[in-house]
């Protein structure tokens, strides 16, 4: 863990040194909104309701909150963390044309927080949040405090295998059989 958070620190230090200033403030951003995430996941649930407003229920949000419509950051979802592969070519003309951009969909950036966080029922209480995004839809996400991540990468792992099983089958298409996933950040080493 420390040779890897290491690493990285050294990586993100080349990147400011090394980058424009733009990708010096993207950079300074992304760690404001990672911070942010952060407060929100350990903060302690002092009311017993489900539903919280987010700068009154969670004080230690406030510096962060002019960040969230400016940041630039890219809104965390699934669909960005997977690389869509080129279809297998059916002909000899078919291959001898380029695929599309790996990255050609557009990137969601978050432009807002939404104000009600919900508390979850079950043994960690995560917090359930809304990300508004630059596409003007809403993305939600789940902040775990203490929680080892590892085995929620590993099961999104596996629902996107049986995604793309049920997505080759013409019984489960048909029936429109899916798994619901979401991506899965680790924010600190615990």
């Amino acid at each position: 863990n420390r040779r890897r958070q290491q690493m990285a620190k050294t990586l993100q230090a080349q990147a400011v040194a090394n980058g424009s200033g733009e990708l010096k403030q993207l950079l300074a951003n992304f760690n404001q909104v990672a911070r942010g995430l952060q407060v929100l996941a350990m903060a302690a649930i002092g009311k017993t309701a489900a539903t919280h407003r987010a700068l009154s229920s969670f004080p230690e949000m406030a510096p962060f909150a002019r960040l969230w419509g400016v940041c630039g950051v890219m809104v965390p979802i699934q669909e960005c963390f997977t690389v869509p592969l080129p279809p297998a070519p059916t002909t000899p003309a078919a291959a001898a044309t380029r695929p599309q951009a790996i990255w050609a969909q557009d990137i969601v950036l978050i432009t807002g927080l939404e104000e009600n966080i919900t508390i979850m029922h079950s043994m960690q209480k995560p917090k359930r949040f809304v990300f508004a995004g630059s596409d003007g839809g809403q993305h939600p996400f789940l902040a775990k405090p203490k929680d080892d991540l590892r085995k929620d990468y590993r099961l999104m792992d596996f629902a996107g295998v049986a995604n793309s099983l049920f997505a080759g089958g013409t019984a489960s298409r048909r029936r429109g059989l899916t798994l619901r996933t979401y991506a899965v950040i680790v924010l600190t080493e615990d």
